[in-house]
């Protein structure tokens, strides 16, 4: 992926690929996941909070090499007197490093903050400078959880904003932020990553990826014009009890149909509740 200031110079191509977190945990080598399983509460607004750090993943079928972050939930509905039940997150994370990556741990990142998730995919045209990519992702999701922690979930394109600012690291970054608030997902989107909402066995719901040309996406950071309060795309969706929700870095939706992933997801649902009767 090309920076920004290096525009028509170079044109790297480092796209990503990944696999839906399958049932018992299983994953095709290289893969790397983040899973998250919803479920409304009565009265309650609790999640496990967490910040860690995306690996690359192996090289794909069409020789690109790859990296990845993906987030899928479900959500289940209780008997509750609150008109509006709030969601609470259950979050598990997968990650294996792409083996000529694995002493710098990759160059994306992600964070579970609350009820505020966020993938970043770096952007790895700086490694031909001498900078690891991976500093300036890292740095920005820890950024951006802090203040999602301090903000709320209703804040989060804030939070995104702030921590881009003061992100003083060398480098640049795709970014894909949301937050469950009460029953409605929002969120924004800067890059090529995105977010898709799995409902019934379709999809109903994607947010937009943008692109200045091919293989330079939007992204924030050094030498970078883009910004989140003029270029980000808002993200707003009405959830509904058993929806799920994929936020994944465009190694997901580069290399798999969303017909796929939303067969992952029905074949995850159906052995999880053939395993839950016996």
């Amino acid at each position: 992926t090309s920076p920004l200031n290096m525009h028509m110079n170079m044109n790297f191509n480092l796209n990503l690929n990944a696999n839906i977190y399958q049932s018992h945990g299983s994953m095709l080598p290289y893969s790397s996941t983040a899973t998250y399983d919803i479920h409304l509460d009565q009265n309650q607004s609790q999640s496990q909070s967490q910040t860690q750090t995306q690996t690359q993943t192996q090289t794909s079928a069409t020789a690109n090499s790859s990296a990845t972050t993906t987030a899928t939930a479900s959500a289940t509905a209780t008997p509750s007197i609150n008109p509006k039940p709030t969601f609470k997150l259950r979050c598990g994370v997968y990650m294996i490093p792409h083996p000529d990556k694995q002493e710098k741990g990759g160059e994306d990142a992600y964070f579970i903050e609350g009820n505020s998730i966020g993938v970043f995919d770096g952007v790895g045209g700086w490694a031909s400078l001498g900078v690891d990519p991976g500093l300036y992702s890292r740095n920005l999701a820890t950024l951006t959880a802090a203040k999602a922690r301090s903000y709320g979930p209703e804040m989060i394109a804030k939070a995104l904003h702030e921590a881009a600012i003061e992100n003083t690291r060398v480098g640049s970054s795709t970014a894909c932020v949301v937050s469950l608030v009460g029953d409605r997902l929002t969120g924004v989107n800067l890059g090529d990553s995105a977010v898709m909402v799995v409902r019934d066995s379709q999809a109903v719901y994607r947010s937009e990826e943008q692109q200045h040309y091919f293989n330079c996406p939007y992204q924030l950071g050094t030498d970078s014009r883009d910004s989140v309060e003029e270029d980000g795309a808002e993200i707003n969706c009405q959830m509904r009890a058993g929806d799920w929700i994929v936020l994944g870095t465009d190694g997901l939706f580069d290399n798999c149909f969303p017909e796929d992933i939303v067969h992952e997801i029905v074949e995850h649902e159906r052995k999880r509740q053939t395993e839950d009767k016996y």
